[in-house]
C-alpha cells in the first residue's frame, strides 16, 4: 500500500487552489492536469470532424486545465531573415509588419516573413482549447538560422549530429522580441472569452545546460575543468534575462485585458551542477543560476514563475536531493522555497507572504517515463497518478507530461519514447476507444472532481492513490 501521507486531504487541496496570486500571475485553471499535445491535433487539421471529436472527448473525460505546445521560433521564421526595411515574402509567409506606420503602431523592431501555415494552424488549435475551457501555453525556443552565430558550438543529440536550436541569439534579441510580439498580438483574447489566447510562455529550454541553452561562441559550452568566472556567469544569466525582459515587454504591450502573460523559466532537474569531465557539455546548477539571475530581473514589471522538469529514476516518489536533483517529491522544498528565499533577499518579501508571489509558482512542464525494462504502461500509469497527487500536495500550477500522445514511438531523442497514451490505432486520435487502457484511465482519474473526491477511478482502484478523502 502506498503511504497516504504524501497526499493532502481534499480540504488542503481546496485551500491551495484558493490562494490569491497577485495580478499578472498565472491564471486560475480548472484542473492541475494538462496535456503536452501538439503532434496529433496538428495532424488532424485536415480532418476537422476527427479534431472536433478528439476535443470533445478531452473535455468530457479529462477536462485538462492547460494545453502546452512547442512553438519554436525557427518554425515561424523559416524563410527570409528579418530586415530594417520592408521586404517581400512569398505566398506561404506573411509580411509583419506591413509598413513603417504599421511597424511603429504595433511595436515591432524590424520586418519579418512569418509562416502562414504555422500561424493559421494554431488559430484553429487554440480556438479548440478555449472552446473546452483549457488555457493554451507555449514553449518558446529555437533560434532560426539567421540568429545562430556560425561559431556556435552546438552539441550532438541523435539523430542530430550537431544540435543548434539552443544557440542564444546574441545579435538578434530584438528579433526575438518581435517573435514574442507576434504570438502575443495574434492570440490575446481576454481570459474567459472563449477565444484563442496564449496565457504563458516557458522561456528557452533547460537553462542550466550549455547544450540546450548554448552560449557559444560568447562563452564556452564545453567543460574544461574550470568553472565560469562570476563575470562569465553574469554574462550568461544576463542573456537569459534579456530574453525575459524583451518577452515581458512584448507580452505586456499586446495585452488587451490587463492580465498580461506569465513567463516561466525553463529549468532541468539539477539543483547542483552534475559531475563533468573535460569536453562534456557544460552545466551549472539551478541555485547558482538563480543567484546570478535574480538581480537582473529584480525590477521586472511582468509576472514570472519556474518551469520544472522533474525527470526521475522511474518513480516520482524517489528523493534524489543528495544527488543535487529535484523530483516530484520535493519540488516545493527544493525549488519553491529557494524562490521564496530569493524574494526575501532581493525584494524584501516576507517569508510568510512569498507563496502569494508568481515567482514561487511551479509548472511541471516536461517529464516522462520512457518504456524500458523497468517501466511498462502500467508503471507509466502509476506514475501519472503519483505525480498528480504529489503536485496537488505541493501547490503546483500545472502538470504537462512529456508526452500526452504521439503518432508513433521512436528510439532516441523523440517524444514517442515518452508517449504516455498509447499511439494510434490502439488509442485512436479521436480518443474514442481508449477507455480501459491504463495510461488513459490514469489521466481520466486525474480530472477535476475525480481525484481525491471519489474512489471510483483507476488511480484509487489500481494503486490506492487519490481515493476519496486521501
Amino acid at each position: 500500500m502506498i503511504a497516504s501521507t504524501i497526499f493532502v486531504t481534499v480540504l488542503l487541496i481546496n485551500f491551495a487552489l484558493s490562494i490569491t496570486i497577485p495580478k499578472g500571475g498565472p491564471p486560475i485553471i480548472r484542473g492541475l492536469q494538462g496535456n503536452d499535445d501538439e503532434e496529433i491535433p496538428l495532424n488532424l487539421l485536415s480532418d476537422p470532424v476527427s479534431l472536433q471529436e478528439r476535443y470533445n472527448n478531452l473535455d468530457k473525460l479529462l477536462s485538462p486545465g492547460n494545453r502546452r505546445y512547442n512553438m519554436f521560433w525557427n518554425s515561424f521564421e523559416d524563410a527570409n531573415p528579418p530586415s530594417s526595411e520592408p521586404i517581400s515574402c512569398d505566398s506561404s509567409h506573411i509580411l509583419t509588419p506591413l509598413n513603417e506606420t504599421d511597424r511603429i503602431a504595433r511595436g515591432y523592431n524590424r520586418y519579418h516573413c512569418y509562416s502562414r501555415a504555422r500561424l493559421e494552424s494554431f488559430d484553429v488549435i487554440f480556438a479548440q482549447d478555449a472552446r473546452i475551457g483549457a488555457v493554451s501555453t507555449a514553449i518558446v525556443y529555437g533560434s532560426p538560422d539567421f540568429a545562430v552565430d556560425p561559431q556556435c558550438t552546438g552539441f550532438p543529440w541523435p539523430p542530430n549530429p550537431n544540435f543548434k536550436l539552443g544557440c542564444l541569439p546574441w545579435k538578434n534579441f530584438a528579433d526575438w522580441e518581435d517573435y514574442i510580439n507576434l504570438l502575443s498580438e495574434r492570440w490575446r483574447a481576454p481570459l474567459g472569452s472563449g477565444q484563442a489566447r496564449l496565457s504563458g510562455y516557458c522561456i528557452w529550454n533547460e537553462i542550466q545546460s550549455m547544450g540546450w541553452s548554448d552560449p557559444s561562441p560568447v562563452l564556452p559550452n564545453r567543460y574544461n575543468g574550470v568553472p565560469w568566472t562570476n563575470e562569465q556567469l553574469n554574462t550568461y544569466t544576463g542573456a537569459i534575462a534579456e530574453l525575459f525582459v524583451r518577452a515581458g515587454r512584448a507580452a505586456t504591450r499586446q495585452s488587451l485585458d490587463g492580465e498580461g502573460v506569465t513567463l516561466w523559466l525553463s529549468t532541468d532537474h539539477f539543483t547542483m551542477a552534475p559531475s563533468l569531465t573535460n569536453g562534456d557539455v557544460g552545466h551549472i546548477g539551478l541555485y547558482t543560476f538563480l543567484d546570478s539571475f535574480w538581480p537582473q530581473v529584480s525590477n521586472a514589471s511582468f509576472a514570472w514563475g519556474v518551469c520544472v522538469h522533474p525527470y526521475d529514476n522511474g518513480d516520482p516518489r524517489s528523493d534524489l536531493s543528495k544527488q543535487g536533483i529535484y523530483t516530484f517529491v520535493n519540488l516545493r522544498s527544493l525549488v519553491g522555497e529557494y524562490q521564496c528565499k530569493k524574494l526575501n533577499e532581493v525584494l524584501n518579501v516576507s517569508l510568510s507572504d512569498c507563496w502569494q508571489w508568481p515567482q514561487t509558482q511551479l509548472w511541471a512542464s516536461e517529464q516522462g517515463w520512457p518504456i524500458s525494462p523497468g517501466v511498462n504502461k502500467s508503471i507509466q500509469a502509476r506514475n501519472i497518478c503519483l505525480a498528480h497527487g504529489l503536485s496537488l500536495s505541493q501547490g503546483l500550477w500545472s502538470v504537462t507530461h512529456n508526452t500526452f500522445q504521439t503518432m508513433e514511438s521512436s528510439s532516441q531523442g523523440g517524444s514517442g519514447d515518452f508517449s504516455l497514451i498509447d499511439e494510434p490505432p490502439k488509442c485512436l486520435a479521436t480518443l474514442s476507444n481508449c477507455t480501459g487502457l491504463e495510461t488513459f484511465d490514469a489521466y481520466v482519474a486525474t480530472a477535476p472532481g475525480v481525484f481525491g473526491v471519489t474512489s471510483d477511478h483507476y488511480c484509487c482502484s489500481k494503486w490506492n492513490i487519490g481515493c476519496e478523502g486521501s
